[in-house]
């Protein structure tokens, strides 16, 4: 079998936020924020890792890449719904992953 591009996807990259922001630029000098946000920045990997390749490829895609679905689709080889079926369920855990410190972060 040819491999597909999300079975390439590099697993030490950090994600990058839409314009180039990754979380370690963020500003702030209050160690409470600083603090925060490594461990947000722990649990987004760690859920991440949680997720099957074609999940973390599609979510990484749509929600760091800002790719459309029917590129996404395209992309991992996948029908439109497909894609929008794994972006859902890599929402759905990443929701699951990180609900215990999202009141924390408001």
């Amino acid at each position: 079998r040819r491999r597909r591009p999300h079975e390439e996807l590099n697993e030490n990259v950090e994600p990058e936020f839409e314009g180039g922001t990754s979380m370690k630029n963020i500003p702030g000098s209050n160690p409470d924020r600083m603090i925060l946000r490594m461990e947000v920045r722990d649990r987004v990997k760690a859920a991440l890792g949680e997720l099957s390749p074609v999940e973390k490829a599609a979510f990484v895609l749509r929600h760091f890449d800002g790719m459309s679905i029917e590129e996404i689709a395209g992309t991992l080889g996948l029908r439109s719904n497909a894609a929008k079926h794994s972006i859902f369920r890599a929402v759905r855990k990443m929701r699951r992953a990180l609900a215990p410190i999202a009141s924390l972060a408001e």
